[in-house]
């Protein structure tokens, strides 16, 4: 208890005789915080290696569009916990032609993703169920050129509504 007392007394010294460091450490920090609050709304961290790139810029008034880099909320049980969002790419649009050969996705006739039958662990996956027709009014095909992206191949189509296009950052 005696060192502990101590190190309280030693800390609280310095404190007191540094007050202005003291004063200006948790004014910069408070700022900090303000900053991140206001701005964390608008960025999007993308940690997976399925999409290029770290850091997005949200721009929801952005025309989705085919390629674009989008954000859109999912919830799966074969995502990490925490994970309330996914970050893929636009690959096919309402009214292109979906066409799936077995594990191959097309879209207006070029291949767009192939689903894998496992996991790199060895879970079994299952590729998303669909025949020759065009994707439905207000929905995308999201994907990514990773080999192990998981996306639409297994989940199916998303919702546009749902999505908002990012600009990548970093």
């Amino acid at each position: 208890m005696g060192v502990y007392r101590k190190s309280l007394a030693h800390l609280a010294e310095t404190i007191v005789s540094n007050w202005k460091s003291t004063l200006l450490f948790f004014a910069v920090l408070l700022l900090l915080v303000s900053v991140t609050k206001r701005y964390s709304r608008e960025f999007v961290f993308n940690l997976t290696p399925s999409i290029e790139g770290t850091l997005y810029r949200m721009t929801p008034n952005s025309r989705i569009e085919r390629g674009r880099v989008v954000v859109f909320p999912f919830n799966h049980l074969a995502l990490p916990n925490g994970i309330k969002h996914m970050t893929k790419k636009v690959m096919c649009l309402p009214g292109d032609i979906l066409r799936r050969v077995q594990g191959e996705f097309f879209c207006n006739g070029k291949l767009i993703a192939r689903a894998k039958t496992h996991t790199s662990t060895g879970v079994p996956l299952e590729a998303f169920k669909w025949t020759d027709k065009d994707v439905p009014a207000g929905f995308f095909f999201a994907g990514s050129p990773h080999p192990d992206g998981f996306d639409s191949r297994y989940v199916g189509l998303i919702p546009l509504k749902s999505a908002t296009v990012l600009e990548r950052v970093l």
